[in-house]
């Protein structure tokens, strides 16, 4: 039999623990954040670190932020660079809610096209309480 031949016959290959994979496998950390409740024009920032754990390089990278205008990016390392393997770059987003309870959220995404990565990371805030609901949502009082 000809395949009885192939010293490889019945294996099944997988990189070795602590080897990369093939091509570049890319992810934000955090992979989200909840930026909490803040006042209407303040501002709070989140950095968000892309790293390729991959075995290859990605190809150019653009970054892109889609949702509510409350977030920008202000500072971005990724866009245009092309991550090695084991490589990292940040890319910092802030959010500044423009009405007070303001409830936003946004997406983050980096991607290259050859070869082909994507990560995505969320961004999200909470309703700020009014001093009643404050008082209503304290309240552990049950009358009968």
């Amino acid at each position: 039999r000809p395949h009885d031949r192939c010293p490889l016959r019945g294996r099944l290959l997988a990189p070795a623990v602590g080897q990369a994979a093939s091509g570049p496998a890319i992810a934000f950390n955090p992979s989200s954040n909840d930026y909490g409740t803040i006042d209407a024009n303040t501002t709070s920032s989140q950095t968000f670190t892309l790293r390729n754990s991959g075995g290859k390089a990605t190809s150019a990278l653009k970054v892109t932020l889609t949702g509510s205008s409350a977030f920008s990016v202000t500072a971005d390392g990724c866009t245009g660079t092309s991550l090695g393997p084991r490589k990292t770059c940040s890319v910092t987003v802030q959010y500044e809610p423009i009405a007070a309870g303001s409830t936003d959220s946004a997406t983050l995404a980096a991607s290259s096209k050859k070869p082909p990565a994507t990560a995505s990371a969320i961004a999200s805030t909470r309703p700020r309480m009014s001093p009643e609901q404050r008082y209503w949502a304290s309240s552990s009082t049950v009358s009968w």
